[in-house]
């Protein structure tokens, strides 16, 4: 038969079917080729890292935050500590009790030698400034005779004539030590004749201890029987 006389039906079935062949026979020939390394068949999978290029000991970014990681994660899998500076908390490396109280001893009363708070009569205001330090605040006063120049600390003061020596030293406040026995403002007149003896003069106001050149006067409450100040001055 000749293909021009060929009905055109039976001509694209024939070349369907040649298209059917051609692929079968380019199916088989891919079925015969090996895999290739590295292709669609390793989706999924890790590989080792080529360092082969990379100068000895320089590990990738990667492998440096891994090792961080690894490093600063501790055994037991808690955090770990931190080693910042610490700020003290309350009571810790603090000083304790006031300042007064590392510088007054607590002595008997000696009438031959009268002391309060460790400090005598005439004593130079150098000698005091050493032992207590500035005072929170310093002022005069007029005397009967002369001005005075008072330091006054906490819950104790010290005043000074023109020439710079103690004429008396007054204790005023219960955070203040007086250096006689253990006695504190707020005590009673029990404690006070316990602690110093008994009194030269002794009435509902005032106890007083007459001594060598100087007096010790106790200030009371007439209601309370506490004592509220106490002071030596020359006499």
């Amino acid at each position: 038969m000749n293909k021009q006389a060929m009905p055109l039906y039976i001509r694209s079935a024939a070349g369907a079917a040649a298209a059917l062949l051609l692929a079968g026979a380019l199916g088989c020939a891919a079925d015969d080729q090996p895999p290739v390394s590295g292709g669609p068949s390793n989706v999924g999978t890790s590989s080792p890292e080529d360092t082969s290029n990379r100068p000895d000991g320089q590990s990738s970014p990667q492998q440096a935050y891994d090792s961080s990681l690894t490093e600063n994660q501790p055994e037991d899998g808690l955090a770990l500590p931190d080693d910042g500076v610490k700020t003290p908390g309350k009571g810790e490396d603090a000083d304790s009790g006031d300042a007064d109280d590392s510088t007054t001893q607590e002595r008997q009363w000696n009438t031959e030698r009268p002391l309060l708070k460790n400090v005598s009569i005439g004593m130079a205001r150098s000698d005091v400034e050493a032992r207590f330090g500035q005072p929170r605040d310093a002022f005069t006063m007029q005397g009967d005779s002369e001005t005075v120049e008072v330091n006054d600390y906490d819950g104790f003061s010290i005043g000074f004539d023109s020439d710079g020596h103690v004429i008396f030293v007054e204790v005023h406040g219960p955070e203040a030590t007086t250096g006689l026995n253990g006695l504190r403002i707020g005590g009673d007149e029990e404690m006070a004749i316990e602690a110093l003896g008994k009194p030269t003069n002794h009435t509902t106001y005032v106890l007083s201890y007459a001594a060598s050149g100087s007096l010790l006067k106790l200030d009371m409450d007439p209601h309370s029987g506490e004592i509220l100040s106490i002071k030596l001055f020359a006499n």
